[in-house]
């Protein structure tokens, strides 16, 4: 029997965890399954609700000690399985069959270290992360990532990965956002491949919230600048001055952000309920985390990801994005 173990971190996801939890148990297949918990300070109740089902393990690490990859280090290193399934708290698997073909996948090549699934959102949840997640999880059956030029649908949302693989190269815990990118640029480059595959998948949506979405591409960006820069010092004599950084950066993010305005296009379509100018206005909002982002990297601050936050006065002359939060 595959010994499987699931590693969910949470915090404050007691109207989730236990379908969560359910589904879980419920998939198909001969595998032994367990659960690592590894919570980082919820007060909702989550922990009651955990310790409620059998086959659970819970581990709680201090909001003061946490990162996104110290949390999961913690979680791997305490689970049996030889395979580790990645969600998070508020995850639903979305097809029984998640485990036999996700598994299958792995097996069929010794140097595939994880595969990634797809994420669904709930219809009429959030059209913004409705549009993120189209936009990043294309329908694609298999889609070999043999460099970091080819990454698709990267995340710790949804990752099956062997355990093998994690004890050669684990999580970075210094990472405040993007541990799960740089985890697999760095597999990739010790000759490990990867997998993305739409035939498995979750169902994943946040209510909207203007400070998540901010702090998320914020941190995100500025972390990606970050080991991206530590890359090309590794490998080449890197010395730009501020300014040349600072138009390159302003340049890619402007063809970025036009390539986003083309493919919005395609994706309204089909989609009658979600207003374009909605769309636009979610846009904004990211663009202005990702500039940011650009100008702490180009000055050298070091920013912690909960200490993150939008201003009033830069919400405010988000007109649009201000009338729906009101709404």
């Amino acid at each position: 029997m595959v010994k499987v173990s699931f590693v969910i971190r949470t915090l404050n996801e007691v109207s989730s965890i236990g379908k969560v939890i359910s589904l879980i148990n419920e998939l198909k297949g001969n595998f032994s399954k367990e659960i690592v918990i590894v919570d980082s300070g919820s007060t909702d109740g989550t922990v009651e609700v955990v310790s409620e089902h059998e086959n659970v393990v819970l581990l709680k690490v201090e909001p003061k000690d946490w990162s996104w990859g110290y949390s999961l280090n913690l979680g791997v290193a305490r689970a049996i399985g030889d395979y580790i399934v990645i969600i998070s708290g508020h995850c639903y698997i979305s097809e029984e069959s998640f485990l036999e073909k996700s598994i299958s996948l792995l097996e069929q090549n010794h140097k595939v270290a994880a595969v990634y699934g797809q994420q669904k959102p709930i219809d009429n949840f959030d059209p913004f992360e409705e549009w993120e997640l189209f936009s990043w999880y294309p329908n694609m059956s298999l889609h070999i990532m043999d460099n970091p030029k080819s990454l698709i649908g990267v995340s710790n949302a949804c990752c099956v990965l062997k355990k093998v693989a994690w004890k050669l190269n684990s999580f970075d815990e210094n990472a405040q956002s993007m541990e799960d990118g740089i985890w697999a640029v760095s597999i990739i480059n010790a000759g490990w491949k990867l997998i993305y595959s739409s035939d498995i998948g979750v169902y994943h949506s946040h209510k909207f919230d203007p400070q998540y979405i901010y702090r998320k591409w914020f941190s995100r960006t500025l972390q990606g600048l970050l080991f991206a820069e530590d890359i090309y010092k590794k490998e080449i004599r890197y010395k730009l001055k501020k300014k040349i950084k600072f138009y390159l950066l302003s340049a890619i993010t402007t063809v970025s952000k036009n390539r986003e305005n083309y493919q919005i296009k395609k994706f309204l379509s089909d989609r009658a309920y979600i207003d374009e100018s909605d769309i636009h206005a979610f846009l904004n909002l990211k663009y202005l985390a990702i500039t940011n982002a650009q100008k702490a990297f180009i000055k050298g601050d070091k920013v912690n990801y909960w200490d993150v936050e939008i201003d009033k006065i830069s919400l405010d002359k988000l007109t649009k994005l201000k009338d729906i939060i009101n709404v």
